[in-house]
């Protein structure tokens, strides 16, 4: 039945005992055989150990970061590209234009822009896929702080690194096809202008209105230029998404210690002993915990205090009020959620010993995302546990305290979950700044490539500004500035999308951290994240200012007149 036996005399009165099953289909009939002859005190599965669940609880903690870097960041950059790779060629119609009239078929020049869209994503395919390679030691190494015995082999999988470079490169090839197939649509003459696209129903916009000559210029750039407009919208959006989620997941982490303390109740230390106990004991709050099961045998607490239990907290989480325990049994909002439990629902659970199952209508939540537990009265309990109500084997207080022998197994205080939240924290403090780096360098990137491409597709205008006897700081605040109208809402709407990704990503921790994260981000983080990504806005602003200066008047106009 299993790896190792036992009989029928224990010659202590508290024995652990490591079993292992050879068929797991047999564990009922051995926890049954074992409660028959002894009392089980507890029951401990490899899935409920902490040494052994941690682990895995950590690994998934890391997935979910994870596919937020490998989903949404590469499916946002790759969108973005595309749009980009698609003005490309839009700003390449003269040429196409003149190829076409030259004889080309439309299959050699579709063929053509298409391969060379598929330059960037090989080229950047392969490039990342070697960075992958030499960063995933370090990257892995992140997760197992903790573990320093453990030696494992971070390995990029063959077919995982063939997506990551082909399916880029196949969005990026159909969206120049599509944009060559769009254009060849129009007349060769409209090509050979190089007007397909330049104009719009905007450039007549305030035309007899008394707003300035630059703020007209502005908003006819921003909504004649949709294309465009996203494309800065979109780096502003990404690079605010990845910073704020960052800076959130540290404040929501940051927020579990706080939090907890309020939840818990007014106590300062929590004993939970390896025994029971029947004296009353002084200036102190007697709690009977004992374990209980669902079907699926994820553990849970069943806990009995005193009708006047004032340091644990009995709060219900819908009135407001002290949940009346004597008449009813109360659920925590982590249990609620891990169990997908509501108020008047019946909750059907299981000994741990003997597998008897047990039913208990829900009266009522009280909010404590930290632990999982239903409660009532000690009496309640002995009626479930079928233990003396007497009994207790957990003590609340506000003071330290001493127990004769060796009967303490664990102490919860304040400075518990800040503890672990800190643990966890230095754990991904490498991961978290990292996204950070990179959403700064994206919205860098993306924000220099879209304003680019303005100028490049206002070189005329410029051009004759420059003979207008415009100087230099009037042009920038013609051609750049307009811009600015898109920098709010992207700021907004990234953070608030940052906002939602982490409560989500709280609600994956019910599973597998087994507490309910907070989400909160602190006023000194969004006045960060704001400051950093303006100053990517205007790095990239003043990257593209160089090129304003470049242009060349005369032959700017000479290729108008053309």
């Amino acid at each position: 039945m299993c790896g190792v036996a036992f009989d029928n005399s224990f010659e202590q009165p508290s024995v652990s005992y490591k079993v292992i099953y050879n068929d797991r289909s047999k564990e009922k009939d051995f926890r049954l055989a074992v409660n028959d002859d002894h009392y089980t005190l507890s029951y401990l599965s490899a899935e409920e150990n902490v040494r052994i669940s941690f682990v895995h609880t950590q690994a998934d903690m890391f997935i979910l970061s994870a596919w937020f870097m490998l989903v949404m960041l590469p499916f946002i950059t790759v969108a973005l590209i595309s749009i980009i790779i698609g003005r490309k060629i839009r700003s390449e119609q003269k040429i196409i234009g003149t190829l076409s009239a030259l004889g080309y078929k439309q299959g050699s020049l579709m063929l053509h822009y298409s391969l060379l869209a598929v330059i960037p994503g090989l080229f950047g395919g392969l490039s990342m896929t070697i960075t992958a390679l030499c960063l995933s030691d370090w990257f892995g190494s992140l997760g197992l702080a903790d573990y320093e015995p453990m030696q494992p082999e971070f390995k990029l999988p063959v077919l995982i690194a063939a997506a990551g470079i082909v399916v880029p490169t196949v969005i990026y090839f159909i969206a120049a096809l599509m944009k060559v197939i769009k254009l060849l649509k129009n007349d060769t003459v409209e090509l050979l202008s190089g007007a397909v696209g330049t104009q719009s129903k905007t450039h007549r916009m305030f035309v007899n209105t008394k707003m300035k000559v630059k703020n007209k210029f502005a908003v006819r750039s921003v909504l004649g230029s949709p294309g465009r407009s996203f494309v800065v919208f979109l780096g502003i959006f990404l690079g605010t998404m990845i910073v704020a989620f960052g800076y959130i997941f540290i404040d929501s982490v940051k927020a579990v210690g706080s939090q907890a303390i309020n939840e818990f109740g007014t106590f300062k230390y929590e004993y939970i002993l390896d025994t029971t106990l029947t004296d009353t004991p002084d200036n102190a709050d007697p709690v009977m915990i004992v374990p209980f099961e669902n079907d699926s045998g994820t553990r849970f607490s069943l806990m009995g205090v005193d009708e006047n239990c004032e340091r644990w907290n009995l709060t219900d989480l819908n009135t407001g009020e002290r949940a009346d325990i004597e008449n009813g049994w109360y659920i925590s909002s982590l249990c609620a959620a891990m169990f997908d439990i509501d108020v008047g629902d019946e909750f059907t659970f299981r000994s741990i010993a003997s597998l008897e199952e047990k039913t208990v209508k829900i009266d009522g939540i009280i909010r404590n995302g930290y632990q999982n537990y239903i409660v009532s009265t000690r009496e309640n309990a002995a009626e479930i546990t079928e233990l003396d109500d007497s009994l207790y084997n957990c003590v609340l207080t506000d003071e330290r305290r001493s127990f004769d022998g060796d009967i303490v197994r664990e102490i919860i205080t304040a400075d518990t979950f800040n503890n672990q939240m800190e643990t966890m924290l230095n754990e991904m403090n490498g991961l978290i700044y990292a996204t950070i780096i990179i959403g700064a360098l994206i919205c860098i990137a993306s924000l220099y490539v879209s304003v680019n491409m303005l100028v490049s597709e206002n070189a005329n205008n410029i051009s004759m500004l420059k003979v207008l006897g415009y100087d230099r700081s009037k042009i920038d605040n013609m051609i750049l500035n307009g811009n600015h109208l898109l920098l709010i809402p992207g700021l907004i709407i990234g953070i608030l999308t940052a906002y939602g990704m982490m409560a989500w990503y709280s609600a994956s921790f019910v599973e597998t951290e087994g507490l309910i994260i907070p989400v909160a981000f602190s006023i000194p983080h969004i006045i960060l994240t704001v400051g950093i990504v303006t100053l990517c806005y205007f790095v990239s602003l003043a990257m593209v200012r160089r090129k304003i200066e470049k242009i060349d008047m005369v032959e700017s106009l000479k290729d108008h007149r053309e």
